[in-house]
């Protein structure tokens, strides 16, 4: 057992770890609580040499953030549902920015290195975005796209703009 954890608050179910993900020793989780009778839940980190707990997110009453990312000193979160946004938050400076177009659905996630990857739903199609963590700017790379996944300046993602699935690869250089 790497660690348990139940919230103090004696209104508050122990927490319900959704999705998790680990980089160098930190672990990025999402729990989701019933507090009140309202659904809410926020993205923690732990640090595992240190055993060490942080909550990185406040959620406000019926929303919760999910699906962190973590790579290095960086961690990659949504807020769920329509009108969400896509955060990144540092770990170095303890900042947090909103890195998505607009407000929508995200069905997938991914970062490393300048870059994150995102596949945002506004309407019934989901479009692949790339965006530069150095530069603030976004580039489409799908407009029919899904899950995309970045490493060493590849991006790869499921496409069905020809009807059928395919995977499509794009090179950042």
């Amino acid at each position: 057992l790497l660690f348990s954890g139940v919230h103090k608050n004696p209104f508050i179910h122990p927490f319900s770890v959704k999705s998790l993900d680990i980089d160098k020793g930190i672990m990025a989780y999402a729990d989701m609580i019933l507090d009140l009778s309202v659904l809410k839940g926020d993205v923690y980190i732990y640090n595992i040499s240190g055993a060490v707990e942080e909550k990185i997110t406040s959620a406000p009453r019926s929303k919760f953030y999910k699906m962190p990312r973590i790579f290095r000193d960086k961690i990659l979160y949504s807020e769920e549902g329509y009108g969400g946004k896509l955060y990144l938050y540092s770990l170095l400076d303890k900042s947090t920015i909103n890195v998505s177009q607009a407000s929508g659905s995200f069905e997938g996630y991914d970062l490393e290195g300048d870059f994150v990857v995102y596949s945002y739903r506004a309407t019934i199609d989901t479009s692949i975005y790339l965006y530069n963590l150095n530069t603030g700017g976004s580039v489409l790379l799908s407009s029919k796209g899904r899950f995309p996944s970045i490493q060493s300046k590849e991006v790869v993602w499921s496409d069905y703009r020809n009807g059928d699935s395919e995977i499509y690869l794009y090179n950042i250089d």
